[in-house]
């Protein structure tokens, strides 16, 4: 993808990716930087540059740089939150050239590429395999394909022209001549065979100060690259990634009624590739609840309007609270690997959510425990769910803890099993406050979308601090709680053991019950306690603190601990409802359509 630049640019918005940070902390009130920048001259933009070896350097080239670069800068401190800096810049392909002010030389822009050996186990290791890297400012209103110009390049800096090949088509498809390889060897193959880029790496930032010091990153992605962004001889249709993927899809939802299996369509079937859409009275998209505990995710899953086709779960008292839960779901009582590895089991599913157990990557684990390798294990499997399921999309949840840089082989292992398979995938720590729930629970959430598909943004936050913005004030406690008054007395959570208020022998440290809750909801509660300091909250109030419905219950044993492993289910339903709104969108079905299935 080219992008068009004006025929002028104000250097002061341009994010130089290779200044030295210790220069920037450096400097006074008499320093040079500290006064009012010269006003800019319009540039001069070239369409090509000759080099005094005769090389001649145009736009729109790739060239291999004799110096790697670093992508952004490093930081030594041990926060959840990773920077730039720990990928190099081996490759650019140039996008402008500026005259320098003197005239006498130029300066080359561009796009950054790295190997995908360089990609710290994002990408297979594959030789003359690249990916498009870049950070952006999430505050800046330019275009993310702007902000990732890499400015500053001098001609000198090329080493050699390359080829590159950017290409949708799943791995090995348009790689490097086979032919080149065994005539010339692997050595002349990487350095002057073609390279074949499959994905962009993308990191999120906010708020980058005038000095340009980097703040946290807020969200990353890895995108597989689309079809509307490559050559039409290296595209594949995504018709065809779907049909190669999984065997295709039914638009608007493959949950059918009255139909045995969930239906799945070859989406090339007819001329133009796209099949006549009509939806069924009752369509809509179907999904899967894999470590499905007492059903979190289950729940906000069916508020959301998606039918649950299974869910699975090895913990017995789970399962209890999920058969009572959804009687007409799929359970299957398993260890998740057994569940992966039986042939019996085969389901098609438009949506998978992923919740393996975070314990071991719980910032609170300190010490070993007898399930950390299972743990372990267990997201691993996450990899053989997607392969086993084949998912539209998929969301997958967890602790924030699995961003700290000594988890950082598991978590980029974790990211690369879903990129093997062609799926593209963001994440973010959220604050789920900002989704309606009453606690500060910060998680970390993915999404991923499959071959042919495109990834969805995250939801928009629905409340904020105060209501700032526009939008809602932060659900707090006492507005979570109070519909157990609004409960009859027969109602199942208002009977003991779920509702049966246990008073403190004394008198606890008062809190604002008009706020969220001050911590966390953990298996054991975390610490909360009613805003009056006289009694510990019930089950039914633990439930609704952590965005369960009133109307979900809960069987077997260690209640306490079934909601506070769950996903919330109020955040679930924001986010079903949004992916499916997005795969709507890209179905092309209409809001009128989807009304007209849902009243059938």
């Amino acid at each position: 993808m080219v992008i068009k630049l004006q025929n002028t640019i104000d250097l002061t918005a341009i994010i130089d990716l290779t200044a030295d940070d210790d220069q920037e902390r450096k400097g006074s009130k008499s320093s040079p930087s500290s006064k009012s920048p010269p006003k800019q001259q319009p540039e001069t933009f070239l369409d090509h540059f000759i080099r005094e070896d005769g090389t001649v350097l145009k736009t729109g080239m790739f060239v291999e740089l004799k110096q790697k670069l670093l992508f952004g800068r490093y930081r030594d401190d041990d926060s959840p939150h990773p920077v730039p800096g720990r990928i190099q810049v081996e490759f650019i392909s140039i996008k402008s050239i500026v005259r320098t002010p003197s005239g006498e030389g130029a300066e080359l822009r561009g796009w950054g590429y790295s190997r995908a050996r360089q990609m710290r186990g994002f990408l297979i290791c594959k030789i003359n395999e690249v990916c498009l890297v870049g950070a952006v400012d999430i505050s800046d209103p330019r275009s993310w394909e702007q902000q990732i110009v890499i400015p500053g390049i001098i001609p000198s800096q090329v080493k050699r022209v390359r080829e590159l090949r950017n290409t949708n088509a799943t791995f090995p498809v348009h790689r490097f001549d086979n032919d080149d390889y065994y005539k010339m060897g692997k050595d002349w193959v990487e350095n002057y065979g073609p390279l074949a880029c499959r994905f962009r790496y993308i990191e999120n930032y906010s708020n980058w100060t005038l000095k340009k010091k980097w703040k946290k990153a807020t969200e990353w992605s890895l995108t597989r690259l689309s079809a509307e962004e490559v050559p039409e001889r290296f595209r594949e249709s995504d018709e065809a990634l779907v049909n190669q993927w999984r065997g295709g899809k039914v638009p608007g939802g493959s949950s059918i009624p009255d139909s045995e299996f969930e239906m799945v369509i070859d989406v090339e079937e007819s001329p133009n590739k796209k099949p006549t859409l009509a939806l069924v009275p009752g369509q809509r998209y179907s999904a899967g609840d894999t470590f499905a505990g007492a059903g979190g995710a289950s729940r906000g899953i069916t508020d959301a309007g998606v039918k649950l086709l299974f869910a699975v779960d090895h913990w017995q008292s789970a399962i209890d609270s999920l058969e009572m839960n959804f009687p007409d779901t799929d359970l299957h009582t398993a260890e998740i690997l057994d569940f992966i590895t039986n042939e019996k089991v085969k389901y098609r599913v438009d949506i998978l959510h992923l919740s393996p157990p975070c314990q071991y990557w719980s910032p609170a684990h300190t010490i070993q425990g007898k399930n950390d390798e299972d743990n372990i294990a267990s997201l691993f499997a996450c990899t053989h769910l997607i392969e086993k399921v084949r998912p539209r999309l998929f969301t997958l949840e967890q602790t924030f803890g699995i961003l700290f840089p000594h988890h950082e082989l598991y978590f980029n292992t974790l990211i690369g099993g879903f990129a093997i398979h062609g799926y593209s995938v963001r994440w973010k720590l959220i604050n789920l406050a900002v989704y309606g729930l009453p606690q500060p629970r910060k998680r970390l959430i993915i999404i991923g979308a499959g071959p042919g598909e495109r990834l969805p943004p995250f939801p928009p936050a629905t409340h904020a601090k105060g209501g700032e913005g526009g939008l809602l004030s932060f659900t707090t406690a006492r507005q979570a709680v109070g519909i157990v008054h609004g409960l009859p007395d027969s109602h199942p959570n208002k009977l003991p053991p779920m509702h049966d208020p246990k008073p403190f022998k004394g008198l606890r440290e008062l809190w604002n019950g008009d706020a969220p809750l001050p911590r966390t909801m953990t298996c054991g509660g975390g610490q909360n306690y009613h805003w009056d300091g006289k009694r510990d909250f019930t089950l039914t109030e633990y439930a609704l603190l952590q965005g369960f419905p009133a109307m979900h219950r809960f069987a077997g044993g260690s209640i306490k601990r079934q909601i506070g492993n769950a996903f919330p289910p109020s955040v679930v339903k924001v986010l079903y409802e949004h992916l499916t709104n997005w795969l709507d969108v890209h179905d092309d079905i209409t809001p009128t359509m989807r009304a007209t299935a849902r009243e059938g």
